[in-house]
C-alpha cells in the first residue's frame, strides 16, 4: 500500500504564524485525481480523470504537463492558503532518508512562501472567496530496493485550487528517473539533483501569462490582486534552492 508522509517539526517551523487554518488536504485530493492511488506510475492524470476534473491539457510548451481549467479564473484571487507539502510513495518503495524528507519538504513550501512574498501576495489561514489554495507534493516516489542502474522515481506536483468548492483550477506535473551513471555520486545527491531538476522545471511565468492570469476581472467583492499583478510581473516560480 502506498504511504504519505507529511512534513514534520522543521518544516513545520517555516509558517507556524498562518499554516494553521483548515485546507484542502494536497496529497490526499492529488493521489484521487491521479487516479492511481500514488503508486509508481506514468507522472500525470489520465485524460479520463483530467476531464473528469475539468482540466484540459495545455498547448503551452512546458517540461512537464500542464493541466487548466478552461474558465479558471486564476487573476481574480486576492491571497493564497498554502497547505502542508507531503511525500507519497509508490507500492514497495524504500523511504528516502528522514532528513531528506525534511529537506525536501520545507525546501517546496518554503519555496511558495518566498514566491508570495516576491510577488507581495498575501498568505492566509483560512479558505475564503477570493482565497486560492497553491500546494506542491511529491507523488509517485519510488526508491528501488536492490541495486541497479535505475535508482528509483520522483514526480513533482503543484496545483491551485479554489478553496471554497475544491475544484483544481491548474495541475503541472513533472517527473524524473533517476539513474546511476557510474561517476561516484552518491546515491543521495542524485535524487536532490532530480528535485533540484524539477523545481526549477516548475517556474511557471509565462505558462501562466497564456492560462490567462491578467485577463481576469475581480470576483464580487475580490480585488483580482493575481491580476494585477499579472500585468507587471512574472508569476510565482518555485525555488526551491
Amino acid at each position: 500500500m502506498a504511504t504519505t508522509n507529511k512534513v514534520s517539526a522543521l518544516g513545520r517551523s517555516l509558517r507556524d504564524y498562518f499554516m494553521t487554518g483548515v485546507r484542502f488536504p494536497f496529497l490526499v485530493i492529488l493521489c484521487a485525481s491521479l487516479a492511481i492511488g500514488c503508486a509508481s506510475g506514468s507522472g500525470g492524470d489520465s485524460p479520463k480523470s483530467a476531464r473528469a476534473e475539468g482540466l484540459t491539457p495545455s498547448t503551452a510548451d512546458t517540461p512537464g504537463r500542464l493541466l487548466i481549467r478552461e474558465h479558471h479564473q486564476i487573476g481574480s484571487y486576492d491571497a493564497f492558503l498554502i497547505p502542508e507539502a507531503s511525500i507519497s510513495y509508490g507500492r514497495q518503495s524504500r523511504r528516502l532518508p528522514p532528513g531528506m524528507e525534511m529537506e525536501f519538504l520545507a525546501a517546496l513550501e518554503q519555496s511558495l512562501i518566498d514566491a508570495a512574498g516576491d510577488a507581495e501576495i498575501p498568505i492566509v489561514n483560512e479558505p475564503g472567496a477570493c482565497v486560492l489554495q497553491v500546494g506542491m507534493g511529491l507523488a509517485e516516489v519510488y526508491v528501488d530496493r536492490k541495486p541497479s542502474r535505475t535508482l528509483g522515481t520522483m514526480t513533482l506536483v503543484m496545483e491551485f485550487r479554489d478553496t471554497m468548492s475544491g475544484e483544481p483550477l491548474l495541475r503541472y506535473a513533472t517527473a524524473r528517473k533517476i539513474e546511476d551513471d557510474r561517476d561516484g555520486t552518491p546515491r543521495g545527491e542524485r535524487f536532490r539533483l532530480a528535485f533540484d531538476e524539477m523545481v526549477t522545471d516548475m517556474e511557471l511565468g509565462d505558462t501562466l501569462r497564456v492560462a490567462g492570469l491578467s485577463g481576469d476581472d475581480p470576483r464580487p467583492g475580490c480585488r483580482g490582486k493575481l491580476a494585477e499583478w499579472g500585468t507587471g510581473a512574472s508569476p510565482p516560480a518555485a525555488r526551491a534552492r
